[in-house]
């Protein structure tokens, strides 16, 4: 099998650059793709990394064309990450760590808009008093506690919990909406 993607070929991991026959082919090179192709090479296989776009990462992109350089896919990676965080100390990539309080979130309510320190004071914050410390973003959520839920991943699969599996977001959503009950603000 023969493949070319010479406009990619500096991106590949090493091994699969201008490559034409494999004994594995990756299809995408986003994250996951890369990473694949990575462990497979180490794995000693014969590698070939196949991507329809005209750049490697998914839908991590930066916008080197436009002024400031946006970014236009994901720009955060949480410290939870430790899988991403090692490849990415292996591979040499430097990461920029904002300072505590840096950036955040901006909310856009009402004609206004508020930073989260400015949310719960807010004039446009028309939610009960036991919510108005709770984010826009994070209010939907707050009522899902009220989901039922699985202790054990086995359990989806468990015919006497199929019930559960009708449940649907939307649908929850629409029965539960009460005027004044917060939930009908939320959009799922």
């Amino acid at each position: 099998m023969k493949i070319h993607q010479p406009e990619l070929s500096s991106a590949a991991p090493r091994q699969s650059r201008g490559q034409s026959e494999a004994e594995v082919i990756v299809i995408g090179a986003g994250l996951a793709g890369l990473n694949a192709t990575m462990l497979l090479e180490q794995a000693g296989l014969k590698v070939a990394l196949v991507e329809a776009k005209d750049h490697v990462g998914g839908r991590m992109l930066t916008l080197d064309d436009l002024p400031g350089c946006p970014d236009a896919g994901g720009i955060h990676v949480g410290p939870g990450y430790a899988r991403f965080h090692a490849i990415a100390d292996r591979l040499g990539v430097e990461r920029f760590v904002p300072a505590s309080g840096e950036g955040g979130s901006l909310y856009r309510i009402g004609g206004a808009t508020f930073t989260a320190g400015q949310w719960p004071g807010a004039a446009q914050n028309m939610l009960a008093r036991k919510e108005k410390a709770l984010l826009p973003d994070l209010l939907l959520f707050s009522f899902l506690v009220d989901l039922p839920s699985l202790d054990l991943p086995a359990q989806w699969m468990d015919p006497q919990f199929s019930a559960l599996m009708s449940h649907c977001w939307t649908p929850w959503i629409a029965r539960r909406k009460r005027p004044g009950n917060q939930l009908d603000r939320c959009e799922p």
